[in-house]
C-alpha cells in the first residue's frame, strides 16, 4: 500500500499488512526473505528488507489479517492512494473494491499460480493528461487566426530572391496556395482527393526549381493542412460529463480546467492552441517570426483559460494558486489527447454484469489469454466452496 503524501516522484511511504509468519516455503519463493527469518512476522521481515532498497522511503507494517481489517476497520485504508492486494479471494476483493471506490483509491489485484499471473487494476476515475502523442499538428489553416493571416499575407513570392523563395516556411506557402484554391471554390477548403491534387498543382506552380525543400514539405503536408480543426469526440463527451458541468468545492483541478476548455470551445469553436509548430526548412529569422505568431496565439488562449479557471476557483472558494499555470499549460499542450477512464467495479465484473459476449469472442482469438482468466476465476470459486486450492489436501498424509 502506498500512503498519501505530498506529490513526489516515486513512492513516499508504504505499509505491508500481513499476519503470517515466515515459512520455509516463503524463503524459497521470496528473495526478500532468508532462512534465519523463519518463524518471524512476515510483514516485519519484508518491510525491513524493502526499506533497505531506498532509505528515503518511509516504511511501516501491520501484523493483522488483511481480510479481518477489511471487515472490521475500513477507515484504515483511507490513508492510502494505492492498495495492492496479493492473492485475495473474490468476495474479499469486492469488499475492498467498495472501500476504494468510496475513498477514491486505486486498487491493484495480483494473483499468481505457478508461472502464471493475472493483474486487475481499478480506479474510480483515471485521467490521462500526457499520453505522449506523436506528430500532433495544428496549423489552423482552415480557420486561421488574424495574426497568422497578417503574417502570411505580407509575403510576395513574385518579388523574392531565389534564396528567400527557397527558405519561406511551408506554412506560409500552404496558406497562400489555399487562398488561391478557396478563391476558385467559394471559400471552401479542399475536401476530396481531386481537390487536394488541385492544391498540389497550385503549390507546384509557385516553384522556381525542383530542389526547393520547403515546397516539398508543403506538398507532403497538404492532407494535414486540409484537415478540419475539430474538437475530438472524447473531449466532447468530457464537456457533457456531470463532473464538468457541475463544478463544486470537491472538483479536481482536471475537471475545473476541462470546464474552462468547454467554455472556450463554446465561444471559439475550437480548442486553445498549443503554440507548437514542427521544424521546417526555413531561415532562422522567418522560422522564429512564425514561431512567435503561434506562441502569441497560445499565450492569448492560455490567458482566457486562466481567467475562466480563476473565476471558477473564486466561485467555489478555492485559492487561485491551487491550480498552477503549469497545470493549465500542460493540459493545453495535450488537449487533443486528454482522456478519462472509468473502470468497472469488481462486483460488476464478477457478479452483476460479467461481459459474457467479450469472453466468448476472446476464445476465437490467438493467443487466447482468456483461458487463464477463466482458470483463475475457477480456482477462486473452488477455494470459496472447499476452503482449499485444487490438488491440495490438508488432512491427507502420504507415505513415501
Amino acid at each position: 500500500m502506498k500512503k498519501k503524501k505530498k506529490k513526489k516522484k516515486g513512492i513516499g511511504k508504504f505499509t505491508i499488512v500481513d499476519d503470517k509468519k515466515v515459512t520455509g516455503s516463503d524463503v524459497g519463493s521470496n528473495f526478500f526473505l532468508t532462512i534465519d527469518q523463519i518463524g518471524q512476522p512476515r510483514a516485519k521481515c519484508v518491510t525491513e528488507l524493502l526499506k533497505s532498497l531506498n532509505e528515503f522511503v518511509e516504511a511501516d507494517y501491520l501484523e493483522k489479517d488483511p481480510v479481518s481489517l477489511i471487515n472490521e476497520n475500513d477507515k484504515f485504508f483511507s490513508q492510502f492512494n494505492v492498495i495492492i492486494a496479493s492473492n485475495m479471494q473474490e468476495k474479499d476483493l469486492i469488499k475492498l473494491n467498495k472501500i476504494c471506490t468510496n475513498e477514491n483509491i486505486i486498487l491493484v489485484s495480483l494473483k499468481t499460480n505457478g508461472l502464471f499471473g493475472i493483474l486487475r487494476s481499478y480506479s474510480p476515475e483515471h485521467t490521462i493528461i500526457d499520453a505522449h502523442p506523436e506528430n500532433v499538428t495544428d496549423y489552423r489553416l482552415d480557420r486561421p487566426f488574424q495574426a497568422l493571416v497578417d503574417y502570411c499575407k505580407h509575403f510576395d513570392f513574385s518579388k523574392m530572391t531565389v534564396v528567400e523563395h527557397s527558405h519561406m516556411p511551408f506554412i506560409v506557402i500552404l496558406y497562400q496556395c489555399l487562398e488561391q484554391f478557396k478563391s476558385r471554390h467559394n471559400g471552401e477548403m479542399p475536401k476530396s482527393y481531386a481537390e487536394r491534387n488541385e492544391l498540389k498543382e497550385i503549390i507546384k506552380s509557385l516553384r522556381l526549381n525542383d530542389d526547393e525543400e520547403n515546397f516539398d514539405e508543403a506538398e507532403k503536408s497538404i492532407f494535414k493542412a486540409c484537415k478540419a480543426t475539430t474538437i475530438p469526440s472524447q473531449l466532447k463527451e468530457m464537456f457533457c460529463d456531470a463532473k464538468c458541468t457541475n463544478i463544486n468545492e470537491n472538483s479536481s483541478s482536471f475537471w475545473i480546467i476541462i470546464n474552462a476548455f468547454a467554455d472556450f470551445a463554446e465561444r471559439q469553436g475550437c480548442l486553445p492552441h498549443s503554440g507548437i509548430i514542427p521544424d521546417m526548412k526555413s531561415d532562422t529569422e522567418k522560422y522564429v517570426e512564425l514561431q512567435n505568431v503561434y506562441r502569441k496565439k497560445f499565450q492569448e488562449d492560455f490567458c482566457e483559460i486562466r481567467e475562466k479557471v480563476n473565476t471558477t476557483l473564486a466561485q467555489i472558494n478555492r485559492p487561485i494558486n491551487s491550480i498552477s499555470d503549469d497545470q493549465i499549460i500542460t493540459m493545453i499542450k495535450n488537449a487533443s489527447s486528454l482522456r478519462v477512464i472509468r473502470y468497472r467495479t469488481l462486483e460488476d465484473e464478477f457478479v452483476n454484469q460479467p461481459n459474457i459476449p467479450l469472453i466468448a469472442q476472446s476464445f476465437n482469438e490467438e493467443p487466447n489469454n482468456m483461458v487463464y482468466y477463466i482458470l483463475f476465476r475457477a480456482v477462486d470459486k473452488f477455494y470459496e466452496t472447499h476452503y482449499r486450492y485444487p490438488g491440495i489436501y490438508y488432512q491427507q498424509k502420504y507415505n513415501i
